[in-house]
């Protein structure tokens, strides 16, 4: 019988850097289009390209997760490009 290999999760960003995006995007009173900015400069200076449209949608997403750190890291996982 076969079982299943798990595949090893790699991180794209430090969950330090992340709780601090997090506490940035939750504490700041920014509209989505203003998180959608924060999202788009957290992506550029960790090396990641990132459309305008989908940093946008992706905020909109986290701010309805409740700015929840798992899914934050997953929407920016989602959205970040290799530059």
């Amino acid at each position: 019988m076969c079982l299943p290999m798990e595949i090893p999760q790699h991180n794209m960003f430090d969950e330090v850097d992340l709780l601090v995006l997090r506490d940035e995007l939750r504490q700041s009173g920014l509209d989505t289009f203003q998180c959608a900015d924060l999202i788009h400069v957290f992506l550029t200076e960790h090396g990641y390209g990132v459309s305008c449209r989908e940093a946008l949608i992706a905020a909109g997403r986290t701010e309805h997760n409740g700015f929840m750190l798992y899914h934050l890291e997953e929407e920016l996982t989602r959205i970040a490009r290799v530059m």
